[in-house]
């Protein structure tokens, strides 16, 4: 039986059509039942932008940290602090990743059709990162029991390798979205051994999108090969969140070039309500919002 062609839940149908053309339903599966999902560069069809997000990464790390990496896969030095959120606007590369249609279609699938971008940030790391970060959640402010579907979601795009533990990748308890924040002696799960807490490496070549829902406890392991990983995580958030970030400067050419944008980075939304609607349109699809999570 042919379900999404029924139209009995017209917004899942229009997520789930979309999830079978591009053949990534098992992924969406993974996402419902464990929360995390892989996949694959040959899905997403990154070869091509894999090594010019890369290079933009480290063109605006050089220009934000004053610091150049020659040659990210054998440099063995520390790394520079630099303002690791606010990339959107840096490079024209950013806002045509966003716009692939199953980064879309995925992102959708957790936050709904008018769930949008609320922020993007970079993660570089090398093996002179000397700390493993712990197991945390990132539903800040969202109190227990948490909802059984996603506030938030974690697309990040792997630019490079995660295929060993020596690779520094991020470590993810499968599950673990559906209950609270992690508490004491759990934030260590993944480095020292515990009796029902079982975390996973991540593992996923470059070119590949790790996606796991935002509640899930996650955390990451020291890097210890030469080399610097880098990673470019994009937050997804409900319509009834605040973004984490705030885009103004969007140029005309951009806007033009995407003119989804205002939609895709939260503008399109009926609250902080004023005296007047500008836009009455938007009224509706915030309100069915409350109605379907995959509106």
């Amino acid at each position: 039986m042919d379900l999404p062609a029924l139209g009995t839940n017209p917004e899942l149908d229009d997520i789930m059509q979309s999830a079978r053309k591009f053949d990534i339903e098992e992924n969406l599966l993974d996402l419902a039942m464990y929360g995390f999902t892989v996949v694959s560069p040959e899905r997403m069809g990154t070869k091509d932008l894999t090594p010019r997000l890369r290079k933009a990464i480290l063109g605006v790390y050089e220009r934000r940290s004053g610091h150049k990496i020659a040659d990210w896969e054998t440099y063995d030095g520390k790394l520079e602090k630099f303002q690791s959120w606010g990339w959107l606007l840096e490079d024209d590369v950013f806002l045509e990743a966003i716009h692939n249609p199953v980064y879309q279609t995925i992102g959708q699938f957790l936050t709904g059709k008018s769930g949008f971008l609320a922020g993007a940030a970079v993660i570089l790391k090398s093996q002179h990162q000397e700390f493993d970060l712990p197991l945390h959640s990132d539903s800040h402010g969202v109190p227990p029991p948490w909802p059984s579907f996603a506030t938030y979601a974690n697309l990040s795009w792997l630019l490079t390798d995660y295929l060993t533990e020596e690779d520094g990748p991020t470590v993810l308890v499968p599950g673990s979205q559906r209950g609270r924040m992690p508490r004491g002696s759990e934030s260590r799960a993944h480095v020292e051994e515990h009796d029902y807490i079982k975390p996973i490496h991540l593992n996923g070549p470059a070119g590949s999108l790790a996606v796991w829902n935002g509640a899930m406890w996650h955390g990451s392991v020291r890097r210890t090969v030469p080399g610097v990983r880098i990673t470019l995580v994009n937050v997804w958030q409900r319509v009834y969140m605040r973004p984490i970030e705030r885009v103004k400067e969007i140029s005309p050419e951009q806007l033009e070039r995407w003119p989804d944008l205002p939609r895709l980075l939260g503008y399109e939304r009926i609250y902080p309500y004023q005296n007047e609607i500008a836009n009455p349109e938007r009224i509706e699809p915030t309100i069915q919002a409350g109605r379907d999570q995959y509106a």
